[in-house]
């Protein structure tokens, strides 16, 4: 692999367990190289990281800064997708970066200073937040005068995406379970077994009563972030609605760019892994279309403003 982050990679293989889903760590790499190549990340003295997650972000970020400070919530959130701090402490420190700092802290409410970094960062994070405007003037208020606050998020294109993601999950679903009962009949025949029927029902509702939790706005799919509705997600998602909130929040300058083609929910309901294979192997793809028209038509956007 021909990156500056290459080394941190190579040394991240050995720390899989602390990857969210697999080809994470492949997913980010790749995104941070194309980031690289068409926003420009530069040398930084002081990096500040919002919602850093597993912390593998925070690694590739701390090699090109003298000192990164990331922040996460304290703990475990499936609402807002925050895996805890812990996480993060735990994996920096098996890839032996030495300066990086972490805080536990809300994106809302950053206990940092007025301009005190030259850069800060978030990726796949301000979606997630309940007052984004809130979050993103927190931003610009601790990055010095003339330095950059970089965000990455998902466009109207996933919330698009989500009603096809939603039934092939589905599809995929009852055609594992219906195999899985299928196998155990086979193998209960083969061993002259009697099929149970004391607690027959109990899968069937198991089953529907998660899919109920999880999807509370079936037939709709449920928004990915902190929205509504998946049709006030798909709006607000619009890149001119993430545009006019980077104005709003004191942007100097907005600069943009594509991150991902690839349809990433569609695809994840097959192989985390072979999409991380798949947008490695076409980073030089996405650098080329990155700053063409077609960057409106991305699934996850690169927003950079000046103060």
């Amino acid at each position: 692999m021909k990156s500056p982050y290459a080394e941190i990679y190579r040394r991240a293989l050995s720390c899989k367990e602390f990857e969210p889903v697999p080809g994470d760590f492949l997913m980010k790499i790749t995104s941070m190289d194309i980031l690289s190549d068409l926003i420009g990340l530069g040398k930084r003295e002081s990096v500040l990281e919002i919602g850093c997650g597993c912390g593998f972000n925070a690694a590739l970020l701390s090699s090109s800064c003298g000192s990164l400070v990331a922040t996460d919530l304290p703990f475990y959130d499936p609402n807002t997708h925050s895996l805890g701090i812990s996480v993060a402490r735990k994996l920096l420190a098996n890839l032996g970066v030495k300066n990086a700092e972490l805080v536990s802290c809300s994106g809302e409410s950053l206990p940092f200073a007025d301009a005190t970094f030259d850069m800060v960062f978030s990726s796949s994070v301000l979606e997630h937040i309940d007052d984004k405007e809130k979050a993103l003037k927190e931003m610009v208020r601790v990055v010095k005068p003339g330095g950059t606050v970089i965000f990455i998020i998902p466009t109207f294109i996933q919330s698009i995406c989500a009603f096809a993601h939603l039934y092939l999950y589905i599809g995929k679903r009852v055609i594992d379970v219906a195999s899985a009962r299928l196998f155990r009949k086979r193998e209960e025949a083969k061993k002259g077994l009697l099929p149970k029927t004391s607690d027959s029902t109990r899968p069937n509702s198991a089953i529907i009563g998660s899919f109920w939790d999880n999807h509370p706005s079936f037939p709709l799919p449920q928004p990915h972030g902190a929205y509504k509705n998946i049709a006030v997600e798909f709006i607000r998602q619009l890149p001119w609605n993430w545009i006019k909130l980077a104005k709003r929040c004191g942007a100097s300058s907005v600069d943009t760019c594509a991150m991902l083609f690839l349809p990433f929910n569609i695809l994840e309901v097959f192989s985390t892994k072979l999409i991380a294979r798949s947008y490695s192997a076409t980073r030089y793809l996405h650098k080329a279309l990155g700053k063409t028209a077609l960057q409106y038509l991305s699934y996850a956007w690169c927003v950079a403003i000046k103060k």
